[in-house]
Formats: structure tokens, C-alpha cells, sequence
């Protein structure tokens, strides 16, 4: 088990239920490298394309959710070397998912299929669709997500489009299973958890950002798999961790810590255990897979092999990001 330094630690068994969540730590073995310099470029472009779209009402309000909820930080922490304009589309798609997206499923729309089925399909239709304009009439959500799909592809190959566009469709799927498992007062599966986490388009957006792509004959090998699943399901431990108050006043159907109180019997200090034992098990297993990674060595050239590693530092910085930045956000405070 590894604390913040990557250090092998035993269980902990220190909490208790008034144990504020964000200072429950379970550790990650990667520290955050830097702090990109252009974060408050960034930070301010980000806000004025949420303006320029019409996300949001209260352009005030936003922009002061925005700094205080540490969007752009997060997105700086993840990607600490990217250049400026790499950078703002990852911030643009952080300020998308967390105000016009996800959070209006905490309304009315959070107990509605229809209304969340014909978000989610106009959404599929942008990846499904040409990269064509959308129309001017569609809703602002719609439109700026067409922006972002659009940039996002840019200078990447067939197969990038290809397999970053069924994550999406995934990911909008998930919506629809969330609404309807709150609906019907049903619990959702941990990779129902995962999918909605947007980790996978995440990680795919690391490529987008940093200007390469993983050869396919690596990124789609078992190991490669395993690994973004792990990570996928870190990052979904830890976030239903300092989550848990918010979405309680939704459901408890559709978080770890609030399934393990709720519907397994555990004590709050009972599930913080089991939630550490499930992130280090996680962590031990990516850090095994990671030393098998050179067996791909005699399939590639060396740009290739470069990239490879490339993209493993990657999902490392971005798992110490987001660690960080839920110890931290205002957006669970």
C-alpha cells in the first residue's frame, strides 16, 4: 500500500464518521510534477467560452465557481507541460462536463428518462455525425460540445476519433443508466460508476493535449486495458470518497462509500477501509503491469516506444492531479 510518496504503508484505521471527506487520504504513488504556467490564461479563456456559448446565466457566478471549484487547476495539475492552446481545450472540457452537464442531473432532469434520454442522444449524435456545424438552434450544451469534439479531433488519425468517440458514446450512455437506476431505486454497477466518471475521455484527451498517440497495437493490448481500468476505478474510489455528502442528497444508489453504508451495512470508518483497500489494490496492480510494458519494446520504433511512455506519465499526472485537486476543489465543500 503507498502513501503520496509512493511509499508502502499499512491499513490506517484512523477515521471516524465525523472524519471530514476531503481529508480522508488513501495516497498515490505519483506526486504532481508542476503546475502548468499558463493556468491563469486559461483559467480566464475557459470561463469566457462558457460566456460565448451561453452555459451559463449568471456570468458572475461562474466565473467565480469556476476559480473557486479550482477547474482550471485541475486541468493545469493534469497536464503541467502542455502548451497554451492544448492546454485551454482541456480546460474548456472540464468547465463543460462539471457545469452544463453534469450537474444538471442534480435537478429535475436527475429523475427524468426522457428529458436525460434526449440530452444524452443529441450528444451521441455530435460524435456519430460529420464534423459539421451544429444547428444554430440546437441547445448550448450541444453546441459547445461540438466545439470541443471538433477541436479535439484536429490532427488526429481515424483510429484516435474512432476510439475516443465510443468513450463518449459510453459515457453518455451512463447517464441514461444512472437516471434510470435512481429512478427504479436500483444500484449501480462499479463500471456503471467508472464509465460516469469521464475517465476514459480523460485519458484520451492526454493525447489531444500533449500532440501524440499511442501505437494501436499497445493501446489496444489486454495490458494497456488493465491498466486505464484501474486507473479509471482509482479515480472513481477517490471521488465518490469526497462526493459522497453531495450526491447523498440526490440517491446513495450511485456512490461506493454511500453503496457500502446504505446497501452493504458498513460503518462509515468500515467503508473509508474498504475504499483504501480497493485504491491500493488498484495502484499495486497498475505499478506490476507497468514492468511488462518493455515486452511491446520489439514492435516499435523508438518514436513509438517514446509515445508509449509518454502516455503512461500522462495517466500519471493525471491521477496525481485529480487526487490532489479533490483534497482541495470547492466543488465538495
Amino acid at each position: 500500500m503507498f502513501d503520496s510518496r509512493g511509499m508502502v504503508l499499512g491499513e490506517r484505521g484512523d477515521w471516524s464518521a465525523s472524519t471530514p471527506l476531503q481529508s480522508v487520504e488513501f495516497g498515490c504513488p505519483w506526486r504532481v510534477r508542476a503546475v502548468n504556467p499558463h493556468l491563469d490564461h486559461v483559467r480566464a479563456g475557459a470561463v469566457a467560452w462558457m460566456e460565448a456559448f451561453g452555459l451559463v446565466d449568471d456570468t458572475g457566478l461562474n466565473a467565480d465557481r469556476y476559480t473557486r471549484w479550482l477547474l482550471a487547476e485541475s486541468a493545469a495539475w493534469w497536464h503541467p507541460d502542455a502548451p497554451a492552446d492544448r492546454l485551454q481545450l482541456a480546460a474548456d472540457y472540464v468547465g463543460w462536463v462539471f457545469t452544463p452537464f453534469d450537474d444538471v442531473f442534480d435537478g429535475p432532469v436527475g429523475r427524468d428518462l426522457q428529458a436525460t434520454g434526449k440530452i444524452c442522444r443529441a450528444l451521441v449524435d455530435v460524435v456519430d455525425a460529420p464534423p459539421a456545424p451544429v444547428a444554430a438552434d440546437a441547445p448550448a450544451r450541444v453546441r459547445a460540445f461540438a466545439d470541443l469534439w471538433r477541436r479535439s479531433c484536429q490532427g488526429r488519425s481515424a483510429q484516435w476519433v474512432q476510439r475516443a468517440a465510443v468513450h463518449w458514446r459510453e459515457y453518455f450512455a451512463a447517464q441514461v443508466a444512472e437516471i434510470g437506476n435512481r429512478v427504479h431505486g436500483r444500484i449501480s454497477t462499479l463500471r456503471q460508476l467508472v464509465v460516469i466518471k469521464c475517465a476514459y475521455p480523460i485519458f484520451d484527451m492526454a493525447e489531444v493535449v500533449h500532440d501524440f498517440e499511442v501505437p494501436p497495437v499497445v493501446w489496444h493490448s489486454p495490458l494497456l486495458a488493465e491498466i486505464r481500468d484501474c486507473l479509471a476505478e482509482i479515480i472513481t474510489a477517490t471521488n465518490d470518497l469526497v462526493s459522497a455528502d453531495k450526491e447523498a442528497q440526490a440517491d446513495g444508489g450511485n456512490n461506493l462509500l454511500l453503496i457500502a453504508e446504505n446497501h452493504d451495512g458498513l460503518t462509515r470508518q468500515q467503508a473509508f477501509a474498504r475504499l483504501e483497500r480497493m485504491v491500493h489494490e488498484r495502484f499495486e496492480r497498475v505499478l506490476a503491469l507497468e514492468r511488462q510494458i518493455s515486452d511491446w519494446d520489439v514492435l516499435l520504433t523508438g518514436e513509438q516506444r517514446h509515445d508509449t511512455r509518454r502516455y503512461l506519465q500522462c495517466l500519471h499526472d493525471i491521477v496525481a492531479g485529480d487526487n490532489r485537486w479533490e483534497r482541495v476543489s470547492g466543488r465538495y465543500r
